[in-house]
């Protein structure tokens, strides 16, 4: 049986408290919400993968993902009976839904009964970032095998490396650009974010056409389609779907403004949003599509069971 989806958690920092944490802070609040949802505890979970693209200090090693076991409480025994298997995948906007396929992947063998995916964008340092453009935020899914008929049919990525460099993120060693008491400029890790200005629209094009390519390898079509949900970012990645393939409003997820610029995270606020408003439940036929730098572009297809 294919995997499926059995909640979801969405966090972002709140006032007072809690507006201080960083992506691991924002993941395991999130995990621990999509978990109580799912009505499982930690001790449950065999997977946990993790595709925040910015992250705590830009951490590199070890991965992520480890913060956010031990964090959850999801760490294995030491008697050897069992272990949770935990890692990162770095893929852009793209993450949430390599992570699910991962899952779905697992849990379809039999190997594990429960997946947790999570994600997150959180600026690293905001004094030395440049170009950071999205909204601190993160979001978890729990992944587990479907019931009945459903559950994840299928996945394809689409990549268009001729725009690679539409959209960078560097780290880069260099002189901070202010003094210290001191007045020494001290070396730092820079993140420079660097979006040109044919992305948003690179971006929508090459999702249109994936979106074609992969209704068309289904033998689908939009009229087969119940409810898209696609990335958040760019912004006018969602009206300009509906403009320009012709899928209605109603049966496309479009977060309020209020929401901000979310990356990553954007498809797990996209499907919780849709879950709240009730129009996840009447869907049979469901697409998720991602897009990230690259460009790639990510797409499944999900029957709700």
């Amino acid at each position: 049986m294919p995997g499926a989806i059995e909640s979801v958690g969405t966090e972002v920092h709140g006032g007072g408290p809690l507006r201080k944490g960083g992506a691991v802070t924002l993941t395991v609040r999130a995990g621990k919400k999509a978990l109580k949802r799912a009505m499982i505890g930690p001790g449950d979970l065999g997977l946990l993968v993790n595709s925040s693209v910015y992250k705590d200090e830009n951490i590199g090693e070890p991965a992520l993902a480890s913060f956010i076991q031990r964090e959850i409480g999801a760490d294995p025994p030491m008697d050897g009976t069992r272990s949770v298997f935990s890692f990162d995948v770095l893929d852009g906007g793209c993450g949430l839904i390599s992570g699910m396929e991962i899952a779905s992947g697992f849990v379809s063998t039999g190997e594990i009964h429960y997946g947790l995916c999570v994600t997150a964008d959180v600026n690293p340092k905001p004094k030395y970032t440049r170009g950071y453009p999205f909204k601190d935020s993160a979001a978890a899914v729990v992944i587990g095998k479907a019931r009945g008929e459903g559950g994840f049919m299928s996945f394809r990525h689409y990549e268009y490396t001729e725009n690679l460099g539409d959209m960078r993120a560097n780290v880069v060693f260099q002189k901070d650009p202010k003094r210290n008491f001191l007045g020494i400029r001290r070396m730092r890790n820079i993140l420079d974010i660097v979006e040109s200005d044919s992305y948003r629209e690179t971006a929508v094009r090459r999702s249109l056409s994936s979106l074609d390519i992969f209704l068309s390898e289904r033998g689908l079509s939009l009229d087969d389609v119940d409810l898209l949900i696609p990335s958040q970012y760019p912004r006018a990645l969602p009206r300009e779907l509906i403009r320009s393939s012709g899928i209605e409003a109603a049966r496309t997820v479009t977060l309020p403004d209020h929401y901000g610029p979310l990356y990553s995270s954007g498809p797990g606020f996209a499907l919780r949003y849709a879950m709240k408003k009730g129009v996840w439940k009447d869907a049979k036929s469901i697409i998720f599509l991602a897009v990230g730098p690259g460009i790639k572009v990510s797409l499944a297809h999900y029957v709700n069971p």
